[in-house]
């Protein structure tokens, strides 16, 4: 996969993701759909949170690498395409306990 193809990639799921929060309405962006879950809001405050400074990463300083770009990617949609693995998010991402406003998050 070409490094444009894999940018392409990601800009649609960023594109998808915020499409996704936009069926929310305000009070469904707040409720938890079972016990111990995090509401939409919560989870859209995490990813938030979570990619903080990605474009920065992405569209910073590079050098060439000895591996090609999508060296990594079937490894990294394994990990985050398991939704039979909980994992903890680190204290640093993890999203409060408050209620969300739409606006705010699709900003």
């Amino acid at each position: 996969m070409e490094t444009t193809a894999i940018q392409v990639a990601l800009d649609h799921s960023f594109q998808e993701l915020l499409h996704q929060l936009t069926t929310f309405d305000q009070e469904q962006l707040n409720i938890a759909p079972f016990k111990n879950s995090w509401t939409a809001g919560q989870l859209a405050e995490h990813l938030i949170k979570a990619n903080g400074g990605f474009l920065e990463v992405i569209n910073g300083p590079v050098q060439d690498t000895p591996r090609a770009p999508d060296a990594k990617i079937a490894e990294i949609k394994g990990i985050f395409l398991n939704f039979e693995t909980k994992m903890q998010a680190p204290a640093f991402i993890i999203p409060a306990d408050i209620h969300y406003e739409k606006p705010y998050l699709l900003s």
